[in-house]
């Protein structure tokens, strides 16, 4: 499953909410008015118009005891800000993109069964 991204999208995993938002998933969707399409059954996204609305959400979330590696800031024209290990996108460039057509996105990378391997042997 993917989420859409739209302008800014700051994208945790609904299991991360579950641990350290107060109330749990469902008060992160009241509180930040997620829609459907920025909510699948492992991420959820909450869109902002500016880098510094973003900024401030993100550090909310930090002081709630989010760290950032859990969370990604995903621009809908050039993808994520910075490397996020847990998340994959499509970014359909604004000038490809018609309207009712394909859109960015983005959803949880899977474990290869090559990396489930791997930490099998280092645990």
């Amino acid at each position: 499953m993917a989420i859409k991204v739209t302008f800014l999208t700051v994208v945790t995993r609904i299991e991360t909410v579950e641990r350290r938002y107060p109330g749990g998933i469902a008060a992160y969707v009241k509180d930040n008015l997620v829609e459907p399409p920025y909510r699948d059954r492992t991420i959820t996204g909450v869109i902002f118009m500016s880098t510094g609305e973003a900024e401030e959400f993100i550090e909310k979330l930090v002081k709630l005891g989010f760290s950032y590696d859990e969370l990604a800031l995903v621009d809908q024209s050039i993808g994520s800000f910075y490397p996020c290990a847990w998340l994959e996108t499509r970014i359909i460039p604004l000038f490809l993109s018609k309207p009712g057509g394909r859109g960015s996105t983005c959803w949880l990378k899977r474990k290869t069964r090559h990396t489930s391997m791997i930490n099998r042997r280092t645990k």
